[in-house]
């Protein structure tokens, strides 16, 4: 549908949920050898300030006022919703932990002129300003994190500038670059699907770090490789054999993660060490996002579809083929409440699924249900789709690492080309981890509530998570099953060799018997007639056999449990 002004988003929140996997950062004198795993206190030991340890849970130990009362309840809307094996996962300090940014306040985010846009097409750029509500940091164990960042404002926007803030403000560095000619008549390069700029401020509005800063100054090519050449030469090391090249993120985030090491520039101290963040994924983190419009039916279908994909704004009425989205509706609307307005007189809202984005939308002014902050919608996206969608981003940033494990420790000779197999003890320290997974963290159902098991199925049918559980199961199973076979393939030869010795060593006896017999009287060997040379060779033999047994013994019995435990 083409409409000469854009519908209005009156209120939106706004989440970012950036998933990664946690390494000790490799030493200069160690080499490209692997870590070993990690555990909560380990990594607890370097997140240091800014961030500071908080219970998402915690109740407040006096309660003076209703807004103390509603935050001190608040938990128990999260918590009772579901089921009690899930609740660990967003709170047990054995399975997961939460930290929060203690100065971040808001964030101010430059967005790029497009042709898209009626409101940006006199203006190089539109600047907003969205003050940010949460900021934490979640550590699930043994070694995932999560980086949420929630973003909310009041004021109205047209819906092409909050698709456009969807596209690019999740970028953690640009995928590609580009250049336009600016408005100033010259040629600019750019990070593609970027924000021109973005800034972390506190509360006297001062920047936290370094801003990030997606677009060149000139066209010089030395300004362009030195903004834009880090990122490709990482991206170019990390498919080097035995290269744990880290892709620098965009400064603004690597300001927000700090202490924690985001980029091969960050020296590793030699004493205590440091923690690397590898993102899992790709340019674009996992978002989440509450739209509360003036008119939720004004929305035509091809914004629907740019809304629930996170893509730019446009001007056609659709931004895909129609075969493509006979579907759509069937595939990523859950509309549960979209009613007909001869339906019922109770305002209609749809939530959008699409993996990597989920969009609840609805009427800014239902304010008994839709913008209801106490117990309604936006109560509801806040403490329950939130740490919904933390847990099955979690599910799939766990199944990622898994896979990016198996292939670190596949590989072949590079002289002889051979398949280097891998050490037993690897593939069994992965495959506990995944069984540490399946009965800690693994299940396809959240929830009691019927609306909730139906959305986070969604939920994970579009990550693909079930698809690719299945996979690493099969492929930990056969690299475990190949594994046995080997270890008992050696025992099957370590048993041979025992029983070639026992034959030898049962000769040797027999020998040795007979020698040793009680000769006839008047049958004693003279001194010289050998019997003595002989009795020493058969000994010799004895000694070296016997000696071999020892050592098979020690290879055999020096192995670990190869058995899952």
């Amino acid at each position: 549908m083409t409409t000469s002004a854009p519908p209005t988003v009156r209120r939106f929140l706004h989440v970012i949920c950036v998933p990664f996997a946690l390494r000790r950062s490799p030493k200069p004198s160690a080499g490209s050898a692997r870590s070993a795993g990690l555990h909560l206190d380990e990594i607890a030991s370097f997140i240091q300030a800014p961030w500071e340890r908080t219970d998402p849970f915690e109740m407040p130990a006096e309660v003076r006022s209703d807004t103390d009362l509603w935050n001190t309840l608040r938990p128990m809307q999260a918590l009772a919703y579901f089921h009690p094996h899930v609740r660990p996962l967003l709170g047990d300090p054995e399975r997961v932990r939460c930290w929060r940014h203690r100065d971040i306040h808001s964030l101010r985010v430059e967005l790029r002129h497009g042709p898209w846009s009626e409101t940006l097409k006199d203006s190089p750029t539109v600047e907003l300003r969205l003050p940010v509500l949460r900021c934490q940091l979640w550590v699930f164990q043994p070694d995932i994190g999560l980086l949420m960042l929630e973003l909310g404002e009041d004021r109205a926007r047209p819906l092409d500038e909050v698709q456009a803030l969807l596209d690019t403000l999740r970028r953690l560095y640009a995928p590609y670059v580009d250049d336009r000619p600016h408005p100033s008549r010259d040629t600019r390069w750019f990070g593609g699907h970027c924000p021109k700029r973005v800034e972390l401020l506190d509360r006297e509005g001062r920047v936290i770090g370094r801003p990030g800063d997606f677009e060149c100054q000139t066209h010089a090519p030395a300004e362009v490789m030195r903004q834009f050449g880090p990122t490709a030469r990482a991206l170019r090391h990390a498919l080097e054999p035995d290269r744990q090249a880290l892709v620098p993120l965009a400064a603004h985030w690597r300001s927000l993660l700090a202490p924690l090491r985001t980029g091969d520039d960050q020296p590793v101290p030699e004493d205590r060490g440091q923690l690397d963040v590898c993102p899992l994924g790709d340019d674009r983190a996992p978002i989440m996002t509450w739209l509360a419009f003036d008119d939720v039916r004004h929305v035509g279908r091809g914004d629907w579809v740019r809304t629930c994909f996170a893509d730019a704004p446009g001007s056609d009425p659709l931004p895909y083929a129609q075969c493509f989205l006979e579907d759509f509706e069937r595939q990523h609307a859950y509309d549960r409440f979209w009613y007909e307005p001869e339906e019922t007189r109770d305002s209609p809202s749809r939530v959008l699924v699409s993996g990597y984005a989920f969009t609840y939308a609805g009427n800014a002014d239902c304010h008994y249900f839709f913008a209801n902050e106490k117990n309604g919608a936006h109560a509801i996206f806040r403490h329950i789709h939130i740490p919904m969608g933390l847990i099955a981003h979690m599910q799939k940033a766990r199944l990622l690492r898994l896979a990016q494990q198996l292939s670190d420790i596949t590989g072949r000779d590079r002289r002889s080309g051979k398949l280097i197999l891998p050490p037993q003890h690897e593939v069994e320290d992965i495959y506990l981890q995944f069984i540490e997974f399946t009965q800690a963290s693994w299940f396809d159902e959240a929830t009691p509530q019927e609306q909730g098991q139906q959305l986070f199925a969604m939920w994970q049918r579009e990550l693909g998570t079930a698809k690719l559980y299945e996979q690493m199961r099969q492929s930990l199973r056969d690299m475990y099953d190949y594994s046995e076979l080997r270890s008992d393939r050696e025992l099957n030869q370590s048993v041979a060799w025992f029983g070639l010795i026992a034959l030898g060593l049962s000769i040797l006896a027999v020998v040795t018997g007979i020698y040793g017999m009680n000769p006839p009287d008047g049958a004693i060997p003279a001194p010289g007639s050998g019997l003595t040379g002989i009795f020493w060779g058969v000994s010799g033999v004895g000694l070296v056999c016997f000696g071999a047994a020892l050592w098979l013994a020690w290879r055999m019995f020096s192995r670990p449990n190869r058995r899952p435990r």
